[in-house]
C-alpha cells in the first residue's frame, strides 16, 4: 500500500490555492482601507488642520477634489496595466509611451484654435480633444513600431518616448503662440493640476468610463494572462491575440484621455502603481486591475494632500510635481535593477 506524503496531492494544492486567494483578498482589503483613510484625511484637511468643514460649500469642494483625483489616478493606473501587458514591459506607462503627451497636445491645439476664433475652450471640450490626441498618438506609435506586420514591444516603447518628446515640444510651441494669460494656465495644466472648475457631471462621466473600462479588463483577465505570454502560446489556448491587443490599445488611450482631461498629463502614476501591485498580488489580471485601481486613486489623492500641506508664495504646488517626485526614484530603482523587459 502506498501512503501519500503529507502536503502533497490535490487537497494540498487546494489548500495552497485557498491561502493564496485569501492573501490576495487581504491585500486588496488593505488597499481599499488605505484609500478610505487618505480620502478622509483630504476631506478633513483645511487651513486649521484636521477638522470637519462646517460650510457645506467647502465640504462639496473637497469632495469634488477627492473624486477628481480618484478618477484621474485610477484611470492612469489601469491604463498602465494595459500598456504593460500589451508591450510585455513593466516600464510601459501612458507618459513613457507618449499617450499622455499626445492627449495633452490635443487639448492645447484645441485651446489654440478656440483662441484664434476669439473664444475660450470650455473644460467640457477637453475630453474630445484629449481622446483625439491620445488615439492619434497611439496610431502613430503603433504604425511606426510594426515590423513584418507585427508590433515590436521594444520598438513601441522607444518610439513612444520619441513621439512623446515631439508632442511635448509641439505643445510648448502652441503655448508660445498664445498670449501670456492663456499660456500661463496652459503651462500649469501641462505640469498636471486638478481643475476645481471641472463640472461635476464631467467628473461623473469620467468615473463611468474608468469603471466600465476596469470592468471590461476584469472580465478579460484570463485572456490578458494568456496575452502576457508569447502570441503563439496565447493563440494556442483560444485567445484572439490581434483583437485583444486592439481592444487594450483603445482602452488604454481612452483611459489616458479621461485622466488628461481631468488633471492634465500627470506622470508616473501609470508606471509605479501597476508595478507595486504586481509585486504584491502577482500577475493575475483580475486581482491586478482591482488593486491597481485602488492604489492609483490612493496615490493621487495622497499627492493632493501634499499639495494642500505645501503652501507656496504664488498658488499651490502642481500635483504632477508631487507624483514626479514620488515616481522618479522608483523608475530609477527599476532601471538600476535591470527591470527592462517583462519579468525583469
Amino acid at each position: 500500500m502506498i501512503v501519500a506524503k503529507s502536503g502533497s496531492g490535490p487537497c494540498a494544492a487546494e489548500v495552497r490555492s485557498t491561502e493564496v486567494l485569501s492573501r490576495r483578498h487581504a491585500i486588496i482589503a488593505v488597499f481599499g482601507a488605505g484609500l478610505v483613510v487618505v480620502a478622509c484625511v483630504r476631506l478633513l484637511l483645511g487651513t486649521d488642520g484636521l477638522a470637519w468643514p462646517r460650510d457645506p460649500e467647502v465640504l462639496a469642494l473637497r469632495w469634488h477634489r477627492v473624486a477628481l483625483a480618484a478618477v484621474c489616478g485610477g484611470g492612469l493606473a489601469v491604463a498602465g496595466v494595459l500598456l504593460q501587458t500589451f508591450l510585455r514591459n513593466p516600464l510601459a506607462s501612458p507618459d513613457l509611451t507618449g499617450v499622455a503627451s499626445g492627449a495633452g497636445l490635443g487639448v492645447l491645439v484645441a485651446s489654440y484654435l478656440a483662441f484664434r476664433g476669439g473664444q475660450t475652450l470650455s473644460p467640457v471640450m477637453f475630453g474630445p480633444a484629449a481622446v483625439v490626441g491620445a488615439l492619434v498618438t497611439l496610431a502613430i506609435v503603433g504604425s511606426l513600431a510594426r515590423r513584418r506586420g507585427r508590433g515590436d514591444p521594444i520598438a513601441l516603447v522607444l518610439i513612444g518616448v520619441c513621439v512623446g518628446i515631439v508632442a511635448t515640444s509641439m505643445g510648448l510651441l502652441v503655448q508660445h503662440l498664445m498670449p501670456p494669460d492663456p499660456a500661463r494656465s496652459a503651462i500649469r495644466w501641462m505640469i498636471g493640476s486638478l481643475d476645481e472648475q471641472m463640472p461635476g457631471w464631467v467628473v461623473a462621466l469620467g468615473a463611468g468610463v474608468v469603471a466600465s473600462a476596469s470592468l471590461v479588463v476584469f472580465r478579460l483577465g484570463p485572456s490578458l494572462d494568456a496575452a502576457s505570454m508569447s502570441d503563439e502560446e496565447a493563440a494556442s489556448v483560444g485567445v484572439r491575440v490581434r483583437a485583444l491587443r486592439v481592444l487594450m490599445f483603445v482602452l488604454a488611450g481612452l483611459l489616458t484621455a479621461v485622466a488628461v482631461m481631468l488633471g492634465g498629463p500627470i506622470g508616473f502614476v501609470g508606471l509605479v502603481c501597476p508595478h507595486l501591485v504586481r509585486s504584491l498580488l502577482g500577475p493575475s489580471h483580475r486581482t491586478l486591475v482591482v488593486g491597481t485601481l485602488l492604489v492609483g486613486a490612493t496615490m493621487l489623492i495622497g499627492a493632493d494632500v501634499v499639495v494642500r500641506l505645501v503652501s507656496l508664495e504664488y498658488g499651490r504646488l502642481p500635483v504632477g510635481v508631487v507624483t514626479a517626485l514620488l515616481g522618479a526614484p522608483v523608475l530609477i530603482l527599476m532601471l538600476r535593477r535591470g527591470v527592462g523587459a517583462w519579468g525583469g
